[in-house]
């Protein structure tokens, strides 16, 4: 994002962070091992500049069958937030598109509907199956997202993550509409950059207000972490924390190891 700095954690762990979102079971781009995943981490993490913000997608504690490392996790759940809603179509269009692959094994796609059976009902997972079979992806992506998605992103990511501290509309996803919603996220985090090289150069370094609008890069030098921000198919919410601390590292119970994670 114009040279913002990002921590892509699904692409990481080769998975989009849904029951939907793994590949198939035969896939050669099934998920890394847990100790690689986490090694991934944190050489990215060492990468980053420590004094600029860092966008991560909201996520819950793990991503298919990896954990995030509690560090990082409880470091996005202070950092500030910004959630981007979509009209339905535009969302609909999207997934459709993105999750073609998942048309390409109907059995696999099948498999993964019915393990929504002990949360949705087995009459509406049958619906679901039905629409596949039918070939209606559109209305199969519209049905999960208001019946199960929406609202069960919605929950969960309150109760871990809290309100956003910025909700931002689109139209759609036209070169405009991402050009313009673009501009709002670079004003976003320019405000929390200046904040955090604010409250850097009057000393502190533990106050409250900081590790709740701008995440702490403390807790990531010690041993909690970086917030917010995923995608939940219904709104991504994402969150910009401080890269990390100089001379800091992570070293968990999650960690077989310490790193710097900053450079």
């Amino acid at each position: 994002m114009r040279g913002s700095q990002v921590l892509d954690i699904e692409e990481l762990g080769r998975h989009r962070g849904s029951l939907l979102g793994g590949a198939a079971d035969d896939s050669p781009d099934r998920q890394p091992m847990q100790k690689m995943f986490e090694s991934e981490i944190a050489r990215r993490l060492r990468s980053f500049d420590a004094a600029r913000p860092l966008w991560v997608e909201s996520e819950s504690s793990k991503i298919g069958a990896l954990h995030i490392p509690r560090p990082l996790w409880d470091a996005m759940r202070i950092g500030a937030s910004v959630e981007i809603t979509l009209p339905m179509e535009s969302r609909v269009e999207y997934l459709v598109a993105e999750y073609a692959h998942l048309l390409e094994n109907r059995q696999d796609f099948t498999d993964k509907l019915t393990r929504l059976t002990p949360h949705c009902g087995a009459k509406t997972v049958a619906a679901w199956c039905g629409m596949l079979e039918r070939g209606e992806y559109r209305v199969l992506a519209a049905d999960l997202l208001a019946r199960h998605y929406d609202p069960a992103y919605k929950k969960s990511t309150v109760k871990i993550f809290g309100e956003p501290d910025l909700v931002l509309e689109s139209s759609g996803m036209s070169d405009t509409d991402k050009k313009s919603l673009l501009d709002r996220l670079v004003r976003f985090e320019d405000s929390i950059a200046k904040t955090i090289s604010h409250e850097t150069s009057d000393g502190d370094h533990d106050g409250s207000d900081r590790i709740r609008h701008c995440g702490t890069a403390e807790a990531l030098g010690r041993h909690d972490g970086t917030r917010i921000g995923s995608a939940a198919p219904e709104v991504r919410r994402r969150a910009l924390v401080p890269a990390g601390k100089a001379g800091g590292s992570i070293h968990t119970s999650f960690f077989s190891f310490s790193c710097p994670v900053s450079r």
